[in-house]
């Protein structure tokens, strides 16, 4: 079993001139993104090599980061350690960062661009942080699309391909796979040209209406998705692109953690498609979803910021260093924000069992039909 750290042991000594950019850099890349470049980088526009970076980071600030309670970042810490002295990536010149966060404007981006050589670059962006300003943004693409970090996303691509001649690789896991998708949809004609493929790594989808009004064929074909059989997170709403699933060893929610992710010399290695847990997932969230008016949408997405804020909680490991005080936060919380979240949790559960109690009751009442009418012809 080996997952992308095994792959940069590796094949970490395989230059890019002898083996071609592909779908496991891609991921290194995105992976990468959870690192505080902007703690290091002196000159975001005339860049600086992964090596150099790496041993400002290691020197002067390794024990002082903390990237977030579901962020694993020893093994991002270890995989930027590895890179920054293989034969492979050491050299590869990391530039156009920019790391935004804005709670009025509930935005939270961060992209960068990653020169691999004299012909290619990987644009690559971050997926949600620890913070709940970021966890909200996401929530509110259930109403909303653009939300503010994917227009950030467009005008970050379309800065970059403006200006490079080289052919481009655009990337993210998760929320970034996300941004990723949106920023190639909406890239100048002349910037989407230069792409030559789009990587979602579990990274959600975007709401069916949305989708629809969107002709663009030849962006698509470029788009490839790739989830692990068990996905919860890029199951959510409906894909850009080709799905490619793969194996992970992780249960649950740990799917979601490329890490658990099997690597198969410079591939992924392959499942035939999605398990039944995964498909469940996607359908009752949508039907779900589409149960709610925008406004019942937007009235829930509030809600539920509004509970986990409300001790001035601002990131997830608050919550997780504080489990009380949170939970005490939710039951002090005003009635009306209550009513509201209980409400949609309510139709979401409704929706999960009712609905299953609905189909056994037709399926039973038509058995029983059945039953009947053998008994009649005897």
């Amino acid at each position: 079993m080996s997952n992308i750290i095994d792959y940069i042991k590796w094949r970490g000594d395989i230059s890019f001139d002898v083996d071609p950019f592909n779908e496991i850099d891609a991921l290194i890349f995105s992976e990468l993104t959870y690192i505080p470049f902007e703690l290091i980088l002196n000159d975001s526009e005339k860049g600086e090599s992964l090596n150099n970076l790496a041993t400002k980071f290691f020197s002067k600030f390794d024990k002082d980061i903390k990237m977030g309670a579901i962020i694993p970042e020893d093994k991002i810490k270890e995989t930027f350690n590895l890179v920054s002295t293989s034969k492979r990536f050491k050299d590869v010149t990391l530039k156009h960062y920019l790391n935004i966060f804005s709670k009025e404007e509930e935005k939270q981006f961060c992209g960068m661009c990653f020169v691999i050589n004299k012909d290619y670059a990987c644009i690559s962006y971050r997926g949600t942080d620890d913070t709940l300003v970021g966890w909200k943004e996401d929530f509110n693409m259930s109403f909303n699309t653009p939300i503010p970090a994917q227009l950030e996303a467009v005008k970050h691509l379309n800065t970059i391909g403006a200006k490079s001649r080289k052919k481009l690789y655009v990337c993210g896991h998760s929320k970034g796979g996300n941004l990723a998708s949106y920023a190639a949809l909406f890239a100048d004609a002349r910037v989407k040209k230069k792409i030559v493929n789009v990587f979602s790594f579990d990274g959600p989808g975007f709401r069916a209406e949305f989708l629809e009004s969107i002709n663009d064929e030849e962006t698509k074909a470029k788009t490839i998705k790739f989830l692990p059989r068990s996905s919860i997170i890029g199951m959510i709403y409906d894909p850009v692109g080709t799905c490619v699933y793969l194996k992970s060893l992780g249960k649950g929610m740990y799917q979601h953690d490329a890490f658990n992710w099997q690597v198969l010399s410079n591939k992924f290695e392959l499942v035939e498609g999605p398990d039944k847990t995964s498909l469940d997932v996607h359908n009752l969230l949508n039907k779900w979803t589409a149960s709610m008016s925008k406004e019942e949408r937007v009235e829930f997405v509030e809600a539920l910021y509004k509970l986990v804020t409300v001790n001035d909680t601002a990131t997830l490991s608050d919550i997780a260093s504080d489990k009380f005080k949170f939970i005490l936060g939710i039951i002090k919380s005003d009635g009306s924000t209550k009513k509201v979240f209980l409400s949609a949790i309510n139709r979401l559960i409704k929706e999960k069992y009712f609905k299953k109690e609905e189909k056994k009751s037709k399926a039973s009442k038509k058995d029983t039909s059945t039953v009947k009418n053998e008994t009649s012809h005897d």
